[in-house]
């Protein structure tokens, strides 16, 4: 981060010197997707045939764990918003190119997926929403030819598949984002046993179509007609099954654009009204200060502690901890793409033009390039962050970021608001939200929490994030990525140790690098929770290789705290 770009973080740094989520190595969405049109069984037919996933592996289900537990779709209702869809996708060997292209799926990171489920995981990366999967009790082929006339057969006799799936509390649910691919210009018949079955008056339905040329055909007015007491979202998404794979932006546009993380004030004051989160002293802290920033590009006292460098062998971007005073703040400034995650105490975000928001621990914003923005800590309040950032950045030619104080007097008059897309619950004792659900697997000891922090189509070009929370006790299987992995302790004492290597205490703020192909293994201590932030480095290098365990007597005899004369 150059010092005109992002007031001298970078400078700083330069001067001054998933679990592992399965198959969590992951590849960019446009390079790792391969998607092809489906073939034509029948004339006008088989319009983007899509299904709802299968059964996963330890590997991948790990890496997706924030959207699919054990088969089931989480819901927490906690935003308000519900994204039921769907999708069956094609039983192809995604291995061969060939094969794929005649199938109406997307392959991303190494999963298959139909066009509709693909579409609905994008939504529910940009809104929080819960996912729901609408499943039949009778599978549906997943050969192309039968699928075509089961869908086309369905329709002539107006059938009403019997559902497998069943939301439990729909009052729950304002807002009702729909996915469904356009199956022979109509519904797929599953949808209309959906719709038959709840009873959306009073609610928001927003329709996203899948199809293979004949667009959402009369589906919304068949979707209007079932459930005339719902408001219709008429802008629906309506997407070609031959765009789908390089859809991510046009999705993520979409579904900014329907503001669905603007939650009320009132709710979210209740929410955050639960746990206090201001932070009287450094001491509050969880992660440590680091050393003090001497810049005019700062008024108060701000620190930076540096985490991960930008380098040829991760090739992370460029990551620091910055860290507070109460009523320190940035300059107003402008840089490349950046991602903030909120550490520790209580601070505001505010983008030119926009009201000030209050972020709190487990907060992540994602901060598009050239946006004019300032951050700082609460009057009140010690205010700590991971910052990720573009550290090649350059402003096209006569756009250089200026870089203006915010005066006392903006300061001190601020009108500010909750964070709008805040998705931590009052309840969650942990720095970032854990998953729902626990996930149990044959490479791990017990018990694991996997939830996805940022997808790979953030602002400052990071691979996919991930917040993996351990049962206390629980460690994981020897493994090797083929594209490294690291680690960013949050919560508790955990260990980490490359084969042949001491074992590292890992206390929040550590950071763990594992080189490409290194043997290694991490976990938590016996004595409470362990959390950490896991990513896969290079993430279009996908091996992941699993091995034994230590053994019971080895983990009993790993130390209870950090060795204070080796630590570095």
């Amino acid at each position: 981060m150059k010092k005109a770009a992002v007031l001298l973080m970078c400078m700083a740094l330069a001067s001054a010197a998933a679990g592992c989520s399965g198959s969590g190595e992951r590849n960019t969405p446009n390079a790792a997707a391969v998607q092809a049109q489906m073939t034509e069984g029948r004339e006008n037919g088989g319009d983007g045939l899509t299904v709802s996933g299968n059964s996963r592996d330890a590997e991948t289900a790990l890496q997706n764990t924030d959207r699919v537990q054990n088969g089931k779709d989480l819901a927490s209702g906690e935003s308000g918003v519900l994204i039921a869809y769907f999708s069956v996708p094609e039983d192809v060997d995604i291995s061969g190119v060939d094969a794929v292209a005649g199938a109406s799926i997307v392959v991303r990171d190494g999963e298959k997926m139909g066009n509709t489920e693909y579409v609905a995981e994008l939504i529910r990366e940009t809104t929080g929403g819960d996912m729901f999967r609408i499943e039949t009790v009778d599978s549906y082929p997943l050969d192309h030819d039968p699928l075509v006339d089961q869908a086309a057969d369905e329709q002539d006799e107006n059938a009403r598949p019997q559902l497998a799936s069943h939301i439990e509390n729909l009052d729950q649910y304002e807002t009702i984002l729909l996915g469904y691919p356009n199956w022979w210009g109509d519904l797929p018949m599953p949808l209309y046993s959906f719709l038959e079955e709840y009873d959306f008056g009073g609610k928001t339905v927003i329709p996203f179509v899948t199809h293979g040329g004949s667009g959402a055909s009369g589906t919304i007015d068949t979707i209007s007609e079932l459930e005339p007491e719902a408001q219709i979202y008429e802008d629906a998404l309506v997407i070609s099954r031959n765009d789908v794979a390089d859809s991510a932006k046009t999705v993520t546009d979409w579904a900014k654009g329907l503001a669905l993380q603007e939650r009320s004030q009132e709710a979210l004051l209740q929410e955050t009204a639960v746990l206090e989160t201001t932070a009287a002293s450094s001491a509050e802290l969880p992660f440590p200060l680091g050393q003090k920033i001497e810049s005019d590009s700062f008024t108060g006292n701000a620190y930076i502690e540096m985490m991960i460098a930008n380098d040829e062998t991760y090739h992370f971007p460029q990551t620091n901890h910055l860290t507070f005073e109460p009523g320190a703040r940035s300059s107003w400034h402008s840089h490349g793409g950046m991602v903030l995650l909120i550490t520790g105490g209580k601070g505001f975000y505010q983008e030119e033009g926009k009201q000030a928001q209050i972020l709190r621990p487990g907060d992540v914003v994602d901060i598009e390039p050239g946006v004019k923005h300032w951050h700082g800590a609460a009057p009140d309040s010690w205010f700590s962050q991971i910052v990720i950032f573009d550290s090649h950045y350059v402003p096209e030619k006569g756009a250089a970021p200026l870089e203006e104080p915010v005066t006392d007097e903006q300061y001190n008059n601020l009108e500010t608001q909750e964070y709008t897309g805040r998705r931590v619950k009052p309840d969650d004792m942990l720095m970032f939200q854990r998953a729902e659900q626990a996930a149990a697997f044959d490479t791990f000891s017990g018990l694991a929490y996997v939830s996805s922090l940022i997808g790979a189509d953030n602002a400052a070009g990071a691979p996919d994030l991930h917040y993996v929370v351990f049962e206390p006790g629980v460690i994981n299987n020897w493994h090797t990525h083929e594209g490294g992995q690291i680690l960013i302790a949050t919560d508790g004492i955990g260990y980490h140790q490359m084969e042949g290597e001491p074992v590292q205490v890992l206390y929040p703020g550590d950071v763990a690098l594992c080189p490409p192909g290194v043997k290694h293994w991490h976990g938590g201590s016996a004595d409470a929770s362990f959390g950490h932030i896991a990513v896969n480095t290079n993430p279009e290098l996908a091996g992941l290789t699993w091995f034994d365990r230590i053994t019971e007597e080895e983990y009993a005899a790993l130390p209870a705290e950090k060795d204070v004369e080796s630590d570095d």
